[in-house]
């Protein structure tokens, strides 16, 4: 979402579970704390930790975000965003992440659509890396004020060639 809102502090916690198909699982955590540092910058920082089933729980990475609002909510059709994030993973020889692109929000009456083009590339890492492109795509329907329905997608495009 490219929306800032000045002064706001948010505790943000996200859990995820795979199954793979060998019968393995594993469970990824993340702990972020976050602020409306401007009108038009949110800055986050973020622990992640993962358990697999060979090497247990451990911390996996440190995570700055920051999302900056390029437009004035609802004046134009689409609202415009950017993000830039920042991941320093526990395995020094992955070196750094770097996440780029923009955010888009629209809004049909009470439905909201968001799409999130992105850039990742790994820098300074042991071995070179491509950058790849991924995607994430968001439809909501607001039913009534405490109820809102909706599908989110998330894909990797794979290299992305200048």
């Amino acid at each position: 979402m490219p929306n800032v809102e000045y002064g706001e502090k948010e505790i943000d916690f996200k859990w995820g579970a795979a199954k793979a198909r060998d019968g393995s699982s594993a469970t990824a955590t993340a702990l972020g704390l976050g602020w409306g540092a401007t009108p038009w910058w949110f800055t986050e920082v973020y622990g992640k930790w993962r358990r697999d089933p060979i090497e247990g729980r451990r911390f996996d990475a440190w995570e700055w975000e920051n999302r900056f609002q390029l437009t004035e909510t609802g004046r134009y059709p689409v609202d415009v965003g950017l993000l830039l994030e920042i991941e320093r993973p526990r395995a020094r020889a992955e070196g750094y992440e770097l996440t780029f692109g923009p955010l888009l929000q629209w809004e049909w009456g009470a439905v909201q659509g968001n799409l999130n083009l992105l850039w990742q590339k790994h820098v300074r890492a042991d071995e070179t890396s491509d950058t790849e492109q991924h995607y994430q795509w968001q439809l909501k329907w607001r039913a009534t004020r405490t109820l809102e329905w909706g599908a989110q997608g998330f894909g990797n495009l794979g290299r992305w060639d200048h």
